[in-house]
C-alpha cells in the first residue's frame, strides 16, 4: 500500500497502557492506517520534546485517545488533549477514544473510526486532471482516498476492486 493511501493517527496514551495500545496500533495498522504513538521511556528533560509533540499534533487531522483510569491522571495526556482541542478550533479534525483498561478492545468503534478517513471520489475519466489536485489535497490531509488509475492493480478484476473499494468507504 503506497504511504499517501494511508490516515495519519496521532493515540494519545499513558505509557502505562502500552501494551494495550499497542493492540490499538496494531489493529489500525491492519486496517491501513498509520497510527503515531510516543513512549518515551529515555527522555529526561520532557518539555524538550514537547514541542515536536506539537508540531505532530498540529500536522495531523485524525486524533484517537486510549482512555484508561490512568490515562485520565496524567499530565502529559491532558496536555495533548487540550492541544488537540485547539487544534480543532482552528480546523476540522476528527477525533475518536477507545477504552483501553477493560475488558476486550471495541475493534468496531475502531473499523468506524478509520472509516471515516475513507474517500472514493467518483468523477468523469475525462475529469481526471482536474480533479487531481483536490484528490491529492485530500490525502495530504490524511484521508484515504482511492485514486483508480494509482490504485487499481494491472490485471485486477477492476469490478471487484471498486466494488471492495466502495463498500470500504461506504462503511
Amino acid at each position: 500500500m503506497d504511504i499517501g493511501y494511508r490516515a495519519w493517527i496521532f493515540v494519545s496514551h499513558a505509557s502505562d497502557d502500552i501494551l494495550r495500545v499497542r493492540e490499538v496500533r496494531n489493529y489500525l495498522e491492519s486496517k491501513g492506517a498509520a497510527p503515531l504513538l510516543f513512549h518515551l521511556k529515555a527522555l529526561s528533560k520532557p518539555e524538550e520534546f514537547w514541542p515536536i509533540i506539537e508540531r505532530e499534533i498540529a500536522a495531523r487531522n485524525f486524533f484517537l485517545y486510549c482512555q484508561s483510569a490512568i490515562a485520565e491522571k496524567r499530565d502529559w495526556v491532558r496536555r495533548e488533549r487540550a492541544a488537540v482541542e485547539a487544534a480543532g478550533r482552528e480546523r476540522p479534525i476528527r477525533v475518536d477514544s477507545i477504552r483501553v483498561d477493560s475488558g476486550d478492545l471495541d475493534f468496531a468503534k475502531l473499523d468506524a473510526f478509520v472509516a471515516k478517513t475513507r474517500v472514493f471520489p467518483t468523477y468523469a475519466h475525462q475529469d481526471q486532471e482536474v480533479v487531481r489536485p483536490f484528490l491529492l489535497a485530500m490525502e495530504q490531509s490524511g484521508f484515504q482516498v482511492f485514486i483508480t488509475e494509482r490504485d487499481l492493480p494491472p490485471g485486477a478484476r477492476w469490478i471487484t476492486v471498486l466494488d471492495q473499494e466502495l463498500e470500504a468507504a461506504a462503511r
